[in-house]
């Protein structure tokens, strides 16, 4: 009998995949950029210094690799066979728990793991330069490799959550956030208290913090892996090493003892229960009132309609913006005005304004794709609905989820703007109008442009990862532009250019917006343009079948 039989299946199955292959060229050939990339811009340093900073750049982009894997690879391993509705057969089977759960999880991170041990040898280069010891580098690896199975091992937990991929990826983005910060905060609330009630000595506060709270975080880990750090306190990089493996175990358990007890439909009440049962209630106490309020709905159209049976979705960004509200006037009232500062502002508003634009990509194209999964766009094509009448009702209920959030928090950065005007920038006064000028229109434009170019990526891509092709394409792809110009400008500042250092703060930012804006308008015109030529031959193939030719 074989030991796990569906961990050797699995292996077997992506052992055949192409990208299994070509990813690990992919990763070894990006790490490679980056490396040479560095190398350009930095070549005027020593070759001690050359090797610290390389490894400390490489490792972060590593890191920050392993720390999202679970999001990426691993969350929706288990939630697809529940939505497919094949797991159960599974369990039909003489398997348990842990075969199962440790088989999507090898077939889940064989190609995450080919990608980051092809970046190592990039990475030991460091150790050729100078700077970087045989015992730095294994230490990082070591961290690594536990980071990137802990990552993983949430993401697997979180797909037995859920049979939604968005949602298995935001609990997995919960749980990782969690990993990285929830012993931090604890600490740094019991220091609060401890100083808020005069308890103990300083010292003593932070000693008791760092004994307690401080190394139960990756962070501390990937810091305590440089020889600076784990000389004077290497038992922070143990014990941060220890926290990662003990949560990974609890994971695969919890995991495994919850996967043999999900897979049955639940028969029964259709009432809501819980918190949103209770909303629900309060909202609409008869059915007539919530018949009325979905007549309403569909005098908009039929797709608003249809998405106002995830009613929670829009009422989940209101309190998003309302926990960020709180969490500002607490800080706020305890700070005092010294809160009420430019760097607050900014720090604020990129966070808020991140997190909007991650959630409008991940929304964008999710009722398209789903609609595709199930079968439900050949329904909906079959109807006297025009291709048009599809793609404003959906633009018009993304609009619907998100419009008026972006309002508020338009309105807040105008706040923000005039505030930091009033309050003492009689010399920077024009730079500051300009960030805000900036990142209010970068806001409207890339929420308008991820609203189009997701639904034509959810028409489009065959996987689970719609979110990143968005995010790729409006946020990532102007950064990349700017990174090789950034490079041509070094190179040519070193051969004694100065037409690229003529810009100032406000050109470089003007700059900035025109390239944001015609990525954009680019992004934006090609999906309306795709989507009126392409929307029926799509919509009538399933996600992972071969797009029918104009002939058939």
């Amino acid at each position: 009998m074989t030991l796990l039989p569906v961990v050797d299946r699995e292996l077997r199955v992506a052992s055949r995949r192409r990208w299994s292959y070509l990813g690990r060229s992919v990763a070894a050939a990006l790490a490679l950029l980056v490396v040479a990339w560095f190398l350009i811009l930095e070549r005027s340093l020593s070759l001690n210094q050359l090797g610290k900073q390389l490894f400390g750049v490489t490792t972060f982009f590593a890191g920050l690799f392993a720390y999202l894997c679970g999001a990426v690879y691993s969350a929706d391993s288990l939630s697809v066979e529940r939505r497919e509705g094949t797991l159960g057969l599974l369990f039909l089977t003489d398997l348990k728990g842990y075969d199962v759960l440790l088989g999507k999880l090898a077939a889940s991170s064989l190609s995450c793991t080919f990608h980051l041990v092809a970046s190592l040898p990039v990475m030991a280069v460091a150790i050729l330069l100078g700077g970087v010891t045989f015992g730095e580098y294994g230490r990082m690896v070591a961290f690594l490799v536990n980071l990137l199975g802990c990552s993983l091992s949430l993401g697997i937990l979180a797909s037995t959550m859920t049979a939604d991929s968005k949602r298995a990826a935001a609990i997995t983005l919960a749980f990782l956030l969690g990993l990285a910060g929830l012993m931090p905060a604890l600490g740094g609330i019991t220091y609060w208290l401890g100083w808020k009630f005069d308890i103990g000595s300083s010292t003593e506060r932070e000693v008791f913090v760092s004994t307690l709270f401080l190394w139960e975080t990756p962070v501390t880990g990937f810091f305590g892996a440089f020889d600076s750090e784990y000389s004077s306190q290497p038992r922070l990089y143990l014990g941060s090493m220890a926290y990662m493996a003990v949560v990974s175990l609890l994971a695969l358990a919890l995991g495994a003892f919850r996967l043999p007890r999900i897979w049955q439909e639940k028969t029964g009440s259709t009432e809501r229960r819980g918190l949103k049962g209770w909303i629900e209630n309060r909202r609409w106490p008869t059915a007539a009132s919530r018949a009325a309020w979905r007549a309403r709905l569909l005098l908009e159209s039929p797709l608003v309609w249809l998405s106002g049976r995830y009613w929670m979705r829009s009422a989940s960004v209101w309190i998003f913006l309302g926990v960020a509200a709180v969490i500002f006037g607490i800080f706020g009232l305890e700070i005092g005005k010294d809160w009420f500062e430019q760097p607050t502002f900014i720090t604020t508003s990129i966070l808020i304004h991140l997190g909007l634009k991650m959630w409008i990509a991940a929304e964008s194209p999710r009722q398209f794709h789903e609609d595709r999964r199930s079968g439900g766009m050949e329904l909906l094509l079959s109807t006297p609905m025009s291709v048009s009448d599809l793609v404003e009702g959906r633009l018009r209920a993304i609009r619907r989820q998100f419009e008026y959030p972006l309002l508020l928090v338009l309105a807040v950065d105008a706040v923000f703007l005039f505030t930091g005007i009033r309050w003492g920038l009689d010399n920077s006064r024009d730079e500051w109008t300009a960030f805000w000028v900036s990142r209010m229109l970068l806001l409207v434009a890339d929420a308008y442009a991820m609203a189009w170019s997701g639904m034509w990526i959810g028409m489009k891509v065959s996987g689970n990862r719609t979110t990143g092709h968005v995010l790729l394409r409006i946020l990532v792809l102007p950064w990349l532009i700017v990174a090789v110009v950034m490079t041509f400008v070094g190179l040519l500042s070193a051969g004694g250019s100065t037409f690229f250092t003529s810009f100032g703060f406000v050109g470089a930012i003007v700059c900035w917006v025109l390239l944001c804006v015609a990525n954009n308008v680019y992004w934006l015109t090609s999906a309306q343009r795709q989507l009126t030529e392409s929307f029926r031959d799509l919509g009538i193939a399933r996600p992972g079948e071969k797009k029918l030719s104009p002939s058939a």
